[in-house]
């Protein structure tokens, strides 16, 4: 009471002038600061933080008589309080708004710098956490889930979300259209962010001296892989229009895809493939510039690409057909209700035709980016034309070569001898090759072969 005391005497009433408004705030804040205290968590105020705050309050509430007294003299000339009264007869009752309004906005002030002051400890107490303890969707363990909400969305790293991945040029872009065109998904452009991101974290894990120094300095697997599943969340969701099921398409998400299926125990995996000839004379041909690729040299652009596509591949097989669907790009193009048909059953999302005529849904339902190099190309329906696009225009050593080249070919089920390929007589090859999770043949075996054909001799001219 003694501080309450000192802080009441503080108020100017030596002048003979008794101004209503500073009469009426001295006596609300002498017993405001009583029930500020169990605001403040029981922390005493200090004595000089209240009387800054004090003379912060007392500031305001000056500058505000002057506008007041400018503008409505009556409200605030008064030697009275029963003056006041007159005063408040006569000029009706906006100046009841006045006179009370502005005191307690003062007082709310008064109490958010009082707050601050005390160094925030109560905000803790009604901030949402980050972090919940829930249920795992195993029986036999559980987990801490980072979880966050958007508007009435809650969200955490269970979403069962959807990755669309490979090399550019590949199909992802039309696959992430007609997912769009789907009334249960949205995928929205691509973002070019989580590859970033996540070829950062992979490279502070691949620098052993950076690694050593992070983990010195507290920042550990767990610390780190909070942080990325968070801003993998946050963009994937906040991107674009909410829906049942959300997607991400950025080709070489596909480089980590184990790791992404570590963080995201229920999402899946797309994975497009295309024949490489024609992969890299569309990448060559519409200048889609990627880090390493050079772009006049066509030997090592399909050498390049036989090495990315492994690596993907190698991290679809390792995910397994559970998570992982391979789609052909060619069979897509060629055979669309089939293969959609098959991919939303894998996705577990039910059929909709409107799969099938993507191109009506452009501007309303799918948003394209003008940065992206198919924009053009998805606003068409499916055709066929871009398949042998590439026939004839590849040299004639670099034809003769194309095994040692690019290995993956022969892989995939593209037959790398072969000047003009008929797609569609592959069907039953590739059927094969997508069943190669269950086959005899090793596939560590095979995506050995492949690195060791990406020797400088192959890859020279």
């Amino acid at each position: 009471m003694k501080m309450h005391s000192q802080i009441f005497d503080n108020f100017s009433f030596a002048t003979k002038r008794v101004n209503f408004l500073d009469l009426m705030t001295g006596w609300m804040f002498h017993f405001i600061v009583p029930f500020l205290q169990p605001l403040l968590c029981g922390k005493i105020v200090k004595q000089q933080n209240l009387q800054l705050a004090h003379h912060q309050l007392l500031r305001l509430h000056f500058a505000l008589l002057l506008l007041i007294e400018k503008f409505c003299p009556a409200a605030t000339t008064t030697t009275t309080t029963t003056a006041f009264g007159e005063v408040w007869m006569r000029r009706g009752l906006h100046r009841l708004f006045l006179l009370i309004a502005l005191p307690v906005g003062l007082l709310c002030f008064l109490a958010y710098q009082l707050l601050l002051d005390s160094g925030g400890s109560c905000m803790q107490s009604v901030v949402p956490s980050t972090l919940k303890i829930v249920d795992s969707i195993s029986s036999s363990t559980s987990q801490i889930e980072r979880s966050s909400t958007f508007g009435n969305f809650s969200y955490d790293n269970t979403l069962p979300l959807i990755f669309i991945g490979g090399f550019p040029r590949s199909g992802t872009t039309l696959i992430r259209a007609m997912l769009d065109a789907h009334p249960d998904i949205r995928c929205g452009e691509e973002t070019r962010l989580l590859p970033r991101i996540l070829g950062m974290r992979a490279h502070w894990k691949n620098e052993k001296v950076e690694w050593r120094r992070l983990i010195e300095a507290g920042v550990d697997d767990e610390v780190i892989d909070a942080a990325v599943s968070a801003f993998i969340m946050e963009v994937i969701v906040r991107h674009g229009p909410l829906a049942p099921r959300l997607c991400d398409k950025d080709p070489f998400l596909m480089k980590f895809a184990v790791y992404l299926s570590e963080l995201f125990p229920n999402a899946k995996f797309v994975f497009m493939i295309r024949d490489g000839r024609a992969a890299v004379h569309s990448m060559i041909t519409r200048r889609v510039t990627i880090g390493g690729f050079d772009l006049t040299d066509i030997r090592q652009c399909l050498s390049k690409w036989s090495l990315s596509v492994a690596q993907m591949y190698n991290e679809c097989y390792n995910i397994g057909a559970r998570r992982c669907f391979p789609m052909y790009y060619e069979q897509l193009v060629l055979n669309p209700e089939k293969w959609l048909r098959e991919l939303l059953a894998f996705l577990e999302v039910p059929w909709s035709d409107h799969v099938l005529n993507h191109e009506k849904y452009i501007g309303r339902e799918i948003s394209l980016s003008k940065s992206e190099r198919s924009t053009d190309q998805v606003m068409k329906p499916v055709y066929t034309s871009s398949l042998d696009s590439w026939v004839g225009k590849f040299p004639e050593d670099i034809l003769k070569d194309m095994p040692k080249i690019a290995p993956m070919l022969d892989f995939l089920g593209y037959d790398p001898k072969v000047y003009k390929p008929d797609y569609g007589k592959a069907g039953e090859f590739i059927t094969r090759k997508l069943n190669l999770f269950n086959g005899t043949e090793s596939f560590k075996q095979w995506l050995k072969k492949v690195i060791d054909g990406m020797k400088p001799a192959a890859v020279k001219s």
